[in-house]
């Protein structure tokens, strides 16, 4: 019987993906969309742009590339280099869900020499993180782990405690993922230890569910004793049990349904026919409940197998059948979910680039009136030198004619006191020959005195 094992792997660029309620995203969606209709061409409309492709990844994963190539730009153009650093990182994000790993990690790439750069060495340890599980995805598990190692250091060295057991349990999957089942344990022990510490309890259930998965994987795969086997698989169960414990006291239904599938499986290959059939009709009742009709289909085959070996061909072939619809069901379903994202991003875009042609043209507009505001302002400028200009020859102007009045006064001065000075001469000699020369009452007195005698 074909069996389906469910390991949880955290991408640490962000928190273990959550079970949101639809209507709680939907209104999250509706909010982030009414600021981005008022947001200017800022880091806030940037940080709007990512949060809302964040929303939007799994759903539609080409409209979230659309925003974060928007948010991109704008960073760019703001010269933002931490907001560019962050668009590249979700850019790499999004590619990686739709299995684009080279483009994947082109963008981490990026997003992690800006970060080194600005010397973010959280963000630095989120970008190698993400490398490494990219690696792992196109399995070159040596480079994977030489990139989760290089962010493990990082983290301890912050005391990121949340980001090195999220990295350690990342670790633990490389490991299961090559086969080397004995350091994987080590790890996700590692992991259990250091969320329990933390208190998060839905990686404690992962971990535990991912123990549970290796000690399965071991079991099958390495051990030919009977009794070993068993002992394994027993440990096995143990931590599944535990894991779904702890996803019912939390709730999470998408665990739930994967925990519970593991041991359905793993009952089958105990013997326990009768705890097998019960878990595997208990979680196919939920997973149609749910609506997650992939994980119906797996289950439904498991089911077929089960009542096959119990020797209920009838029932057999009623689950098989089951299955064989679902199967169908779901290609065609994926097919109009193409087509329905292709009509989607058509809309989407065709919105996006009337309201970017829409921005565009009153960028125009603003950058026609900014320039004529810098012409009127230059206009300004020039006549208020035009007139600077014009007062300061008139000033020299007058000045010159000052200095020339002052110089001719002072000439004429000079004129006036050497004529005055020569008159005075003049005057002067005048009154000395006047005084040498008697006069003519006095020789006239003179003679006549003479005469008398």
């Amino acid at each position: 019987m074909k069996r389906h094992f469910f390991i949880f792997l955290f991408f640490t660029g962000y928190y273990i993906l959550t079970t949101a309620h639809c209507l709680s995203q939907n209104a999250k969606i509706d909010s982030l969309s009414v600021l981005l209709k008022n947001d200017k061409a800022d880091s806030n409309k940037v940080n709007h742009l990512n949060l809302l492709g964040w929303e939007l990844m799994y759903a539609n994963p080409d409209t979230a590339i659309v925003l974060s190539s928007e948010a991109l730009k704008i960073s760019i153009s703001i010269k933002n280099e931490k907001c560019q650093a962050n668009s590249y990182s979700n850019l790499g994000v999004y590619s990686w869900i739709k299995g684009e790993y080279p483009t994947s990690l082109s963008y981490q790439f990026k997003a992690l020499k800006l970060r080194e750069k600005i010397k973010d060495k959280r963000g630095e340890a989120t970008s190698l993180s993400n490398i490494g599980i990219v690696y792992w995805n196109q399995s070159e598990n040596e480079k994977a782990l030489e990139y989760l190692q290089k962010a493990l250091v990082i983290m301890e060295g912050l005391g990121n405690k949340e980001g090195v057991a999220k990295n350690i349990g990342n670790i633990g999957v490389l490991y299961y993922q090559t086969a080397n089942y004995q350091k994987a344990i080590e790890y996700y022990e590692k992991a259990v230890k250091l969320d329990l510490e933390l208190g998060a309890k839905n990686r404690v259930a992962t971990d535990f569910g991912n123990i549970g998965v290796v000690y399965h994987a071991l079991a099958d795969s390495t051990i030919k004793n009977e009794r070993d086997r068993n002992n394994l698989y027993n440990k096995a169960l143990e931590y599944y049990l535990k894991a779904l414990k702890t996803e019912e006291e939390l709730g999470n239904s998408a665990s739930i349904v994967r925990h519970m599938g593991n041991i359905g499986t793993l009952y089958v290959q105990l013997g326990n026919y009768n705890s097998a059939e019960q878990y595997l009709e208990k979680v196919i009742e939920l997973s149609d409940s749910l609506g997650f009709m992939n994980e119906r289909m797996q289950f439904e085959n498991s089911l077929s197998a089960l009542f096959e070996q119990k020797g209920d061909f009838g029932k057999s072939l009623i689950h098989y059948r089951q299955y064989a619809n679902l199967k169908d069901s779901l290609f065609n379903e994926e097919k109009n979910k193409e087509l329905t994202e292709h009509e989607l991003n058509y809309e989407f875009e065709k919105k996006e680039n009337a309201l970017r042609a829409e921005q565009e043209k009153k960028d125009a507009v603003a950058q026609a009136d900014k320039k004529r505001q810098q012409l009127l302002i230059w206009f300004v400028i020039l006549i208020a030198i035009a007139v600077s200009i014009i007062a300061l020859i008139i000033f020299r102007s007058l000045k010159i004619t000052k200095n020339q009045k002052e110089v001719i006064q002072c000439q004429k001065l000079i004129v006036e006191e050497h004529q005055k000075e020569i008159i005075d001469s003049i005057t002067y000699a005048r009154r000395i020959q006047q005084s040498l020369l008697p006069t003519e009452k006095y020789i006239d007195k003179q003679l006549r005195r003479l005469r008398k005698k």
